[in-house]
């Protein structure tokens, strides 16, 4: 039996670490249960996280206790008591950081003054030791408001128990495909019409279905905006993306009379009994799960600072925090792919392409009728795909401030714009591997086609980059919407004000339904034309009007991108420079620069397989040696390549993209140019 010395000492152990460890994540996972749904917890292994989380960390510093009372008596006396007062300092300190924004130094001071004072606390004051046991039920408290009280109580429910209506429809299958963050603003001329030269598939999409252009999302939050769109309504605030929230919706109205084909992003809301887990989803991934959850914990208790060094940031993203941070600029970060594989195999778990393929393959092959319902996270971040869908080094050097704002200054804007460009030029390519595919199968004939994003997003310098407010409002809620009733071949342009929220009572109706028999906020476009909606969106204040009226054409982008990319067909040729693109280095070079530069992914050309699934496009490193932005060059094998402009990060930042069809297999030159009015100056690299 456990002697009454050493109960004590594990129950004062236990407590403190609830509060230093275990509140703090259960708190932040808690109220931020998205999380939980990225990571496809729910029911007994939302429990069993809930378990670990609770027990590990107490038991990794009861370990450390013990070990000190093998050291003996005499020395565990003073070692207990700090041990004991450095969980305590880091309980206050974590709390001052949070409270009042202590960071750097003065945290720091803060930190090894109350390991001090903690420290004599437990070895002066046996008063101390009994209060921390008079709070003896906190870790248990804390456990019951997480799995019960918190949002994320809704993922201990089980989801098969979910009304799953049987229908008699017509046998018309559906296609609803989903983006992410891609804005209208970015698909179309300045005039409003579709920029068919650079996205020939969208165009193509708006030839044979019905375009909204005045359509608008309700929400600039992927886990609102899509179970809103699914749903027909408008889903509060705070609600967590899961099917016992939101029970009526696309999967459970059609389960009964279709066979469904879901793979959901960051949502749960086809109930288990429905939809079979997605390829590699059979079950959490373990080892996401604990890094993603280690991450939070640092940046929870560690300042800022300090947790820059030591994890990646979380930014808007849910899950795989790192896999956005991994090819940053720091060569000595532990765990960076120093190799083409190493960074192929790190982006291919779970990858979009993959996702992708597995979708075209359920429309090539579908035989009955079927829901086939795709959410894929692109064009967002990590920016890593070419528009024919080989990988690239991403960079994580395109950061918001603390408003989540894009710099003025327009240098990050126009080098992150390229890369957003092209990804997009990805989603547009897939676009025409959509159509070919249900074009194969006969779909055309006998499915209704949705194409949608949750929602836009601005790409403009000195704009918040999605909180929505007067300056952004034509970049973030217009839309790509777009709806083919089965058989249709011939495009239409409907210019009523719409919102995604339209889209389910259109497919209801459409399959034979009546959208007045469920509770949805949305109207079927397939009633006559009325009057147009005011566009309303959902904020923790309740459904609002947006600050403004949100009109796509009255956005800059549309010309900006015209004005950058004078040739459509080609986004690797592009700014004041473009000129240079395809000629030879050596004619064109008038000296050595004073500039030098630290080049990430220089090893990268080294043994180059351009047929392969990655490439080395993007070249990423730091400038050293000028105090402004500078022009670049870069040549691949004697030609140049690509072109770019330094911006501030850690130093002057390089993310330069090249065009992959200069790279040869094998070794491959690459040469660094400052471009003056004189010539190219060459760049040193190392």
């Amino acid at each position: 039996m456990m002697d009454g010395a050493r109960s004590r000492r594990w129950a004062e152990l236990v407590v403190l670490t609830s509060f230093a460890v275990t509140q703090p994540i259960f708190a932040a996972i808690g109220e931020n249960a998205t999380f939980l749904v990225a990571h496809d917890l729910s029911g007994p292994s939302l429990i069993f996280y809930a378990l670990a989380l609770a027990v590990i960390p107490a038991a990794i510093f009861i370990a450390l206790d013990e070990i000190l009372v093998a050291a003996g008596r005499e020395r565990y006396a003073p070692l207990g008591s700090v041990l004991r007062g450095t969980i305590l300092a880091s309980i206050v300190v974590s709390f001052l950081n949070q409270a009042i924004g202590w960071d750097g130094v003065p945290s720091l001071i803060a930190f090894l003054g109350l390991v001090i004072v903690g420290s004599v606390l437990f070895m002066r004051l046996p008063a101390a030791q009994t209060a921390i046991r008079f709070a003896a039920p906190a870790p248990i408290v804390f456990f019951v408001w997480f799995l019960f009280v918190s949002p994320a109580s809704a993922l201990v429910r089980e989801q098969g128990d979910v009304a799953v209506r049987s229908n008699s429809v017509e046998s018309t299958s559906v296609v609803w495909l989903i983006f992410d963050q891609l804005p209208l603003t970015l698909l179309i001329e300045p005039d409003g019409s579709i920029a068919e030269e650079r996205f020939p598939h969208f165009a193509e999409l708006a030839r044979t279905s019905t375009w909204y252009p005045r359509a608008t999302t309700v929400a600039s939050d992927t886990g609102i905006a899509v179970p809103s769109s699914l749903s027909g309504t408008f889903v509060p605030a705070g609600t967590l993306p899961v099917v016992s929230a939101t029970p009526v919706n696309l999967f459970t109205i059609f389960a009964g009379s279709h066979a469904i084909r879901a793979t959901e992003t960051f949502t749960q809301l086809c109930p288990d009994s429905v939809c079979r887990p997605a390829p590699d989803k059979s079950a959490p991934d373990m080892g996401s799960l604990w890094a993603d959850t280690l991450i939070v914990l640092v940046r929870l208790l560690v300042p800022d600072a300090v947790a820059d060094r030591l994890v990646p940031e979380i930014n808007d993203r849910w899950a795989d925090f790192g896999r956005v941070e991994t090819d940053d600029l720091d060569l000595t970060i532990e765990g960076e792919a120093t190799t083409a594989e190493e960074v192929q195999e790190h982006r291919t778990r779970g990858n979009d392409r993959a996702l992708a393929e597995n979708f075209l393959d359920g429309l090539r092959t579908s035989s009955e009728p079927t829901v086939h319902y795709l959410h894929i996270e692109k064009p967002h971040e990590p920016l890593l795909l070419l528009p024919d869908g080989r990988s690239f080094d991403p960079c994580s050097c395109f950061r918001v401030d603390e408003d989540k704002a894009w710099p003025e200054a327009p240098e990050m804007a126009t080098q992150r714009l390229q890369q957003y460009l092209l990804q997009a030029l990805y989603v547009d390519t897939f676009v025409g591997e959509v159509l070919d595919a249900m074009e194969a199968s006969g779909l055309n004939d006998d499915a209704m086609l949705v194409v949608m994003s949750d929602h836009g997003a601005s790409l403009l310098p000195g704009t918040k980059n999605r909180r929505v407010d007067a300056e952004n409002v034509n970049d973030i809620l217009p839309v790509p919407m777009f709806v083919r009733r089965p058989g249709q071949t011939v495009g239409g342009v409907d210019l009523r004000a719409t919102q995604l929220i339209d889209l389910l009572p259109t497919v209801v109706e459409e399959l034979g339904l009546s959208s007045d028999d469920f509770d949805m906020d949305g109207v079927s476009l397939l009633r006559s034309p009325g009057a147009d909606i005011d566009p309303r969106i959902i904020t923790p204040q309740g459904v609002v009007a947006p600050p403004g009226d949100p009109d796509p054409t009255r956005s800059p982008l549309p010309a900006w991108i015209e004005d950058l990319f004078p040739m459509p067909s080609n986004p690797f040729q592009w700014g004041p420079h473009a000129d240079l693109f395809g000629q030879e280095a050596a004619g064109l070079a008038a000296g050595d620069s004073a500039l030098e530069a630290s080049i990430a992914t220089l090893d990268r050309f080294s043994a180059v397989d351009p047929t392969g699934p990655y490439v080395p496009a993007n070249v990423i490193g730091e400038l050293h040696g000028s105090e402004e932005p500078v022009d670049l060059a870069v040549s691949v094998n004697g030609v140049i390549a690509g072109t770019g402009t330094t911006f501030p990060a850690v130093d002057w930042h390089i993310a330069l993209m090249i065009d992959p069809a200069y790279l040869v297999s094998g070794e491959n030159q690459l040469a660094l140019y400052e471009i003056t009015p004189d010539g190219l100056l060459l760049v040193r690299m190392r």
